[in-house]
Formats: structure tokens, C-alpha cells, sequence
């Protein structure tokens, strides 16, 4: 199997960290190592995490998402790595997943860009459609599905914060470092105006963890929904956010039931 980095963003939230890299490395695939970036690093981490097959990055304090991804997609990069697995401190594995086949489907054309996987979070794999001065219209993925290794690829636009890419193209489509927040819709409509194809499967299915944080923390994260939604705005010329199709209400509706939340 090809050597994959995976790349896990973390800011105040130590013990979930500690538990999510704990399960990460009891059910390490071959060839995989892990890379952290710690907006909030300390000495004690940093010999914490000095074990093989982890490299700890201490970053600047809050220096958001965006700059964490592209700094750590980087450094897979550097250490030679073609592929790039983005997680999160919250999605444990409870299972040595095999990524060989989503591997072997994105090789099967220069294109393929990135393969989104199930996190058990809501069916964030969508098409989306900037409305100029309004909003991004999100629906449900129309585009015919692919199947390899009978296993179903669905194309779209967007698809949730857990998914495997080929680093090139994480290298040449970077977040935008001012989003320290709301820089998904942003990230995943700037990929979709260039080659790169974005594809969602359920084949790999981890178990995303609610946390309940820190309030320092949650002080940080709300910030999703005042400074960096209208820095958002203001960089796509949108007064709203995103609108829901009616089919999409109704995926999202039938996943509350189907998992009872």
C-alpha cells in the first residue's frame, strides 16, 4: 500500500486528542504515520507524542484550521508522502481500515482528486451552487455514481472533513489561512472550479465524537458563526451562508432518524 499521512488538527482539546491518537495507533494501517498540528503546543506534548510513526507539530496559537491543514499537507509533502488522509481529534478508529482501494480508484485518472468518507456525522456529500450575492445552494449529488472493486464512488462537490486526498492535489488547492473558521464551503467551491474530482464512499466508516469541550474552547469555535462567516462573505460577495435543496432536507432528516439524533 502506498504510505499515507494522517493528518490530525487539534486546538484545547488535550484528552480528546489523547484518546482519538490512542485508537488511531491501536489500529494503524501499514504504511501510515500520523501527523499532529497542536495550535496550543506544549514541552509535556511534545515528548507525549514522540513515539514512531507520530510527528508533533507545535503551531502558533490559534493559528486556525486553514494554516494548520496547508502546514501539515506540507510536511507530507516534504517527507515524501503522495497520499494525505484528513481527520480530526474527534474521529477515533475503531478498526485498521484498508485504504487500498480507494488508493487504486484515485489513481485511475490524473483528475481524481479526493475520495470523502463516512464519519457518521450528517451525509455532508453535496453538490453546491454559489448563488452570486446570496448564498451556496447545497443539494444532493446528481451526477451518476462509479463503481470499483464493487465499490460505489459517488461524485459531488462537497463531502464532510474526513477524507482521503493525493497530497498534489491538496498542494495546489490550499484553505484560505484567514478562514480560522467556516473555511469548508469555501475550501471544497475553489476545488470544484479547477480539474480536481471530488468523490464520497461509505466503504471506511468511523464513529465522529460529539465532544463536549472546554468553554474555552467553545469561545473559539463560535466564532464560526460571527467574524469568519463575514470574512466569508465579504470574500465571496454572499450576504447568507448556505440553503438546503428540499431532497437534501429530507437525506438529512432520514439520517436524524436512522441514527436516532
Amino acid at each position: 500500500m502506498d504510505k499515507i499521512a494522517i493528518i490530525i488538527t487539534t486546538f484545547l482539546r488535550d484528552n480528546l486528542l489523547y484518546k482519538t491518537i490512542q485508537t488511531i495507533m491501536n489500529n494503524l494501517p501499514e504504511k501510515c504515520i500520523i501527523l499532529i498540528g497542536d495550535q496550543n503546543p506544549t514541552e509535556q506534548k511534545l515528548h507525549q507524542y514522540s513515539l514512531k510513526n507520530i510527528y508533533y507539530y507545535g503551531l502558533p496559537y490559534d493559528c486556525g484550521l486553514s494554516f494548520s491543514r496547508n502546514y501539515l499537507v506540507e510536511k507530507a509533502a516534504c517527507l515524501g508522502i503522495d497520499y494525505v488522509l484528513i481527520s480530526a481529534d474527534s474521529i477515533p478508529f475503531n478498526k485498521k481500515y484498508d485504504f487500498n482501494p480507494i488508493i487504486e480508484f484515485l489513481k485511475q485518472n490524473e483528475n481524481y482528486g479526493l475520495v470523502g468518507l463516512s464519519d457518521n456525522s450528517l451525509p455532508w456529500n453535496v453538490d453546491m451552487k454559489l448563488i452570486p450575492g446570496a448564498y451556496w445552494a447545497l443539494d444532493i449529488p446528481r451526477k451518476s455514481p462509479l463503481f470499483y472493486q464493487d465499490i460505489k464512488f459517488q461524485p459531488c462537490d462537497m463531502v464532510g472533513n474526513f477524507f482521503l486526498a493525493k497530497t498534489e492535489c491538496l498542494l495546489e488547492n490550499k484553505w484560505k489561512n484567514e478562514l480560522k473558521l467556516c473555511e469548508h464551503e469555501s475550501f471544497f467551491y475553489d476545488l470544484s472550479l479547477t480539474k480536481w474530482k471530488v468523490f464520497y464512499t461509505d466503504y471506511i466508516v468511523a464513529q465522529h465524537i460529539i465532544a463536549h469541550t472546554e468553554p474555552l474552547y467553545d469561545s473559539y469555535r463560535k466564532r464560526i458563526y460571527g467574524e469568519f462567516r463575514t470574512k466569508l462573505q465579504e470574500i465571496y460577495g454572499i450576504k447568507g451562508w448556505v440553503t438546503y435543496s428540499s431532497d437534501l432536507k429530507q437525506a438529512f432528516a432520514r439520517w436524524k432518524i436512522a441514527t436516532k439524533r
